[in-house]
């Protein structure tokens, strides 16, 4: 699937530094300092378990970061920009881009999505399938020297390490399941010999290899796949090239489950298409890991919407979907979501720009506050329970003596919620609050399409 997304260009003035490509185990001549003091400030906070994506650096950004509250950030680094010509480094100009995202920002951490991509490394230099796709790099030595390095400098700063992204795609990646594997096993080989305490992280699979992946393995025809896809009216013939690279893409993601379990700690699984299928494609995701003798953690460090593959835009829409998508991964077991993005990007094309959390001048979006609220809401609590919502969905949240339940309906009901308090505090998405007491041990009010927090009361 081309779907397009942002590459950084983290580089800014400062000394080279030179090593011997030779060299198995490079010798460091720079490394990062640091990261900055813990994050406390009063009511901000940085929460573990969310993340964005997209344009985080200056200071609008760190703005909206403080803002908003997430504790992890994505940033993308190509072998390239490391190393534009062979043997000539330029560790300081990355690494100091890379650590001025945790320095401006104590607290936040940083997983890096390392490209292969590179003008001289790859095994050919011929045309690729997108003018942004790794081409695999002909010698693996050299490239097991670009990761270590990485790693070796970014100890104490870069919690994860990410190996390519969507591979299955083709519009990230050139080549074969095979060479993806063997670009994994040397790049946890490197990270695993520079920082014993870092993280391998597979590179996201696609939203849509995963939906067809899921449905497919539930006997769905291929007329139900389709709708989930948005591609009714425009159903893929049998046998036709579109169909054939769907059915290749899912056999990527079987082969790199398969054999490359030894090789990473976490898998990532990216969300957009409908929100309502979640649940199933991760369940998926956890039934491929367990038939190949595993479990891993998943996250999922790109979710967005709504698609416009499946679903007009509107700021409201956008503002629920933030809380329905969170609220689903999270119930399904997703251990870490990221937004895409922070910022609306005009690169992102059609489909995606739309999906960022405010606008490129920094105005925050009805989405912005749902996010924000959400992270507050949930901070702390962890899915505990669900309930039956007719037309919609029931979450309950709970740390020790305090839970929140987020409450929805798409085509509206009245709920009646049981609840041992007096009364009940609801919470809706643009922060208006109501109080409305309990009677014979329940509250009953109206559901809608947007979300609702509903906590007790204190008596």
């Amino acid at each position: 699937m081309k779907l397009p997304k942002l590459l950084f260009l983290l580089l800014v003035t400062a000394p080279t530094v030179v090593l011997v490509t030779s060299c198995k185990t490079p010798r460091v001549k720079h490394s990062w300092p640091s990261p900055g003091p813990a994050y406390s400030s009063g009511a901000d906070l940085r929460s573990d378990r969310f993340g964005v994506i997209g344009r985080t650096t200056g200071q609008t950004a760190t703005r909206l970061l403080d803002e908003l509250g997430v504790g992890w950030i994505r940033v993308p680094v190509n072998w390239g920009q490391v190393e534009p010509r062979q043997g000539d480094y330029k560790w300081r100009e990355v690494s100091d881009a890379v650590h001025a995202e945790t320095r401006a920002r104590p607290g936040m951490q940083v997983m890096v999505t390392l490209h292969a991509k590179s003008p001289w490394a790859g095994r050919h230099s011929g045309v690729t399938a997108s003018d942004k796709a790794t081409i695999p790099p002909s010698s693996l030595d050299d490239y097991y020297e670009f990761v270590y390095g990485m790693a070796r400098r970014g100890r104490g700063v870069v919690r994860c390490w990410q190996i390519e992204n969507e591979m299955e795609g083709r519009s990230w990646w050139d080549g074969t399941s095979e060479e993806y594997l063997a670009l994994l096993r040397t790049a946890s080989r490197a990270v695993r010999a520079a920082d014993p305490s870092a993280k391998v992280v597979l590179g996201g699979f696609t939203s849509e290899t995963c939906t067809v992946a899921a449905f497919t393995s539930q006997g769905a025809t291929r007329q139900d796949v389709a709708r989930q896809l948005g591609y009714e009216g425009v159903l893929p013939p049998p046998g036709s090239e579109a169909e054939t690279r769907l059915r290749r893409n899912v056999a990527f993601v079987d082969a790199v489950l398969a054999k490359g379990k030894d090789y990473f700690d976490i898998v990532d699984l990216h969300l957009y298409h409908r929100y309502e299928t979640i649940p199933m494609r991760v369940a998926w995701l956890r039934s491929k890991m367990q038939a190949n003798g595993y479990e891993k953690p998943i996250w999922a460090t790109e979710v967005g919407g709504p698609d416009p593959a499946v679903l007009p835009h509107s700021d409201s829409a956008q503002a629920q979907e933030v809380v329905k998508r969170l609220a689903l991964a999270l119930a399904s077991g997703v251990e870490k979501v990221f937004w895409l993005g922070l910022s609306e990007m005009d690169d992102q094309g059609a489909r995606f720009r739309r999906m960022g959390l405010a606008t490129p001048s920094g105005r925050r979006k009805e989405a912005f506050e749902a996010y924000r609220l959400t992270i507050r809401k949930l901070d702390e609590l962890a899915y505990s329970s669900s309930l039956d919502v007719p037309g919609g969905y029931g979450f309950r949240f709970q740390g020790g003596p305090r839970g929140v339940w987020i409450l929805w309906a798409d085509r509206g009901a009245q709920f009646r919620l049981q609840t041992g308090a007096s009364e009940v505090l609801v919470t809706r998405l643009d922060g208006r609050e109501q109080r409305l007491a309990a009677k014979d041990g329940a509250v009953q009010f109206s559901l809608t399409a947007s979300p609702v927090f509903v906590q007790d009361v204190a008596g």
